[in-house]
């Protein structure tokens, strides 16, 4: 009976529209799909999903004040994950009937999706299908920010920059080599390689690295702020001295010496329309001036 499930979630997941799906099967055979999956497992696709949706994703709240879970418990990092994204509510939610249904509702939620129903005994196949079919209903519009070096066919840096985001912020990834990848390759080339399964980079901003920067600092009181990072190495947040944005921007830091992305937002902003207008003969883009002005406004 198992194996006739088994076949009709296939033939079913596969004429509805999917996204992530083999992100989300961790490499299960068959007969391990087919098995029921624990809470701690829901947990684990849940944020893999949250991974692949928002990247860096910084925390959203604080945990509770009576959180007592032990540093090395093997679950510890996955619970407080969950908890900080606003996810669960305390550290004994997985063992909770329903839970399944409530992560991925609150995930849902973030996108205005409408709740769904879902029973608690649940293969792995099962979930990871209602999983991938939540990441393919959600509309992302993700915009590029690349800027080049001195020597114009290297990238100085590059980002996505996710207004559209439960979070808004910045996410800056570490260049590439030259010899990996460069502006030589052209620019739709060139952002397709920030692309996941969630989401597809349409939109961009390319300019001068200076130029970049003016965009998101146009005044002097503006802070750039790192609220998340992978690997994390944050005990909660790093405030970037002014004038060192740069260095951060191009990874050039010793702060982000084993960084490979981070997320970041900038506070104090006052948008200037008329400094923004004068930066954009500068500036090579596939968006009109509104998009741009609405688009910076929204930060």
């Amino acid at each position: 009976m198992r194996i006739l499930t088994l076949i009709i979630i296939l033939f079913t997941t596969s004429s509805l529209a999917q996204s992530c799906f083999s992100e989300l099967s961790q490499n299960w055979t068959e007969e391990e799909l087919s098995e029921q999956i624990t809470n701690i497992e829901a947990g684990f696709l849940v944020r893999v999903a949250v991974d692949l949706l928002e990247p860096n994703l910084p925390q959203i709240t604080s945990i509770p004040f009576d959180f007592d879970l032990r540093l090395d418990d093997e679950n510890y990092q996955l619970i407080r994950f969950l908890i900080e994204r606003g996810l669960m509510d305390y550290q004994n939610d997985l063992e909770l009937e329903n839970i399944k249904q409530s992560l991925i509702n609150r995930l849902r939620a973030w996108y205005s999706l409408p709740a769904i129903e879902i029973g608690d005994n649940l293969t792995r196949l099962e979930l990871v299908s209602t999983l991938s079919t939540t990441i393919s209903s959600v509309t992302l519009a993700p915009v590029a920010l690349v800027a080049s070096a001195d020597n114009k066919d290297e990238i100085a840096f590059w980002s996505i920059i996710r207004n559209d985001s439960i979070y808004p912020r910045m996410i800056v990834f570490k260049p590439p080599n030259k010899e990996e990848l460069s502006l030589n390759n052209g620019l739709k080339e060139l952002i397709s390689h920030l692309d996941n399964c969630a989401y597809k980079v349409e939109k961009y901003i390319f300019s001068s690295a200076e130029t970049a920067k003016q965009l998101f600092l146009t005044n002097f009181d503006s802070r750039m702020i790192i609220v998340d990072s992978s690997p994390d190495i944050l005990d909660g947040y790093l405030k970037v001295e002014q004038g060192q944005e740069a260095d951060y921007f191009s990874f050039l830091a010793e702060d982000l010496r084993t960084v490979d992305s981070y997320a970041a937002v900038f506070t104090e902003q006052e948008i200037k329309p008329f400094k923004i207008m004068r930066l954009l003969p500068k500036v090579r883009t596939n968006m009109n001036p509104k998009q741009i002005l609405d688009f910076l406004k929204a930060k």
